[in-house]
């Protein structure tokens, strides 16, 4: 009796094994990966999306290309200011809603970005916000990530003009003497979106995508 439970039990043991190789290497054919030799990292994302070499504008946030909306932020992070001197690395994004190619309203965007910053400054200041953000300081939190410790904070601030709002979970780390910055974000409006565009459930479930893809990120360096 006791031989047959143990026998039965490294059975089970065998199975789950299989069934957990079997969806790891499901899950790594399903995704690709992004590696900057510059910098010296990789991170991974699935096939279906597309990695970018710059940040695209948000209304109101960045540089838009328009006279009534742009400004003269460096957008590398989100509390960048003129004097910063950051990279735009790359840019994933994970969910795109903007009718007729209209990015002003109404639209939803949530997006992965990586940028970094090797200016003194930039470094001295990695995990100093702006004055208009320093409340969320306090609410920075530690997270490990493949082995690096990140410091984070999240902007949940509401609306920022025109019913539009931000919401940002901004992971930093100092590696090698830069400051290096992973965010993602969703940005969007609140009025005015028509039936095709996502419910909240689903952008609630592409956001959590987004964080997912951030959890692959490793330095190669």
């Amino acid at each position: 009796m006791e031989k047959t439970k143990f026998q039965n039990l490294i059975i089970i043991i065998l199975v789950l094994t299989v069934a957990y190789l079997v969806y790891t290497n499901q899950s790594i054919d399903n995704l690709k990966t992004y590696k900057n030799t510059e910098y010296g990292f990789t991170i991974q994302y699935p096939k279906n999306l597309t990695a970018e070499s710059a940040f695209r504008a948000y209304p109101y946030y960045s540089s838009y290309n328009s006279e009534e909306y742009s400004t003269t932020l460096n957008f590398w992070k989100t509390d960048a200011d003129s004097q910063d001197m950051g990279k735009e690395i790359v840019s994933i994004p994970v969910y795109s809603y903007a009718p007729n190619n209209n990015p002003i309203l109404p639209h939803i965007y949530i997006d992965v970005r990586i940028g970094a910053s090797a200016w003194p400054e930039d470094v001295k200041n990695c995990y100093k916000l702006r004055p208009e953000y320093e409340p969320y300081e306090k609410n920075f939190v530690t997270q490990v990530i493949n082995g690096v410790e990140f410091k984070v904070f999240t902007d949940t601030l509401g609306g920022r003009g025109r019913h539009s709002y931000l919401s940002a979970e901004s992971y930093r780390t100092i590696h090698n003497n830069i400051c290096y910055v992973i965010e993602r974000i969703r940005t969007g409006s609140n009025d005015g979106l028509s039936a095709d565009a996502a419910k909240e459930d689903d952008l609630i479930n592409y956001y959590n995508q987004a964080s997912d893809i951030i959890k692959t990120f490793k330095f190669t360096k």
